[in-house]
């Protein structure tokens, strides 16, 4: 009982690592789409 609720909380901590580096992927990926469109807006 105590390995599996190891094994479970490992596996969700893991699940998150992988979600906040989606999720900074993304935000990184965002922020430099509007830094080249104020780039391009203003020449």
């Amino acid at each position: 009982m105590q390995r599996n609720a190891s094994a479970l909380f490992t596996s969700c901590v893991i699940r998150r690592i992988f979600l906040m580096a989606e999720i900074t992927k993304h935000f990184t990926f965002t922020v430099r789409c509007f830094f080249v469109y104020d780039i391009s807006l203003y020449p």
